[in-house]
């Protein structure tokens, strides 16, 4: 479970680091000329497709989350973190299968 919460915590940190990064390039881009330009603006297209992909993902992430709110948290009153196949409480004594979630999804 603190695995999980630390792979969140560092893949938001990643998804900031590549923002930062999209924005100083298109930055550059924009005061750039000839070659130079070229170079920038092959790079901002390959951190940009990396940027949307990642947002993608997280949106994706958000969405579970907001799902398994709907759900509630468990019994005891943990809240529900992504492990293999599902969602584990914090408490560690409950399971909720992704394709449970997934219906709540949809």
């Amino acid at each position: 479970v603190q695995r999980a919460k630390i792979a969140a915590n560092e893949e938001q940190a990643q998804f900031g680091d590549l923002e930062r990064q999209r924005d100083s390039v298109r930055k550059a881009l924009v005061r750039s000329k000839g070659p130079e330009r070229e170079r920038l603006l092959a790079e901002y297209k390959a951190i940009n497709d990396e940027y949307l992909k990642t947002r993608r993902l997280l949106q994706q992430k958000e969405k579970v989350q907001n799902a398994l709110r709907k759900l509630g948290r468990c019994e005891y009153g943990y809240l529900w973190t992504a492990v293999d196949g599902g969602y584990r409480c914090e408490g560690g004594r409950h399971f909720v299968r992704d394709s449970e979630v997934e219906s709540i999804l949809l």
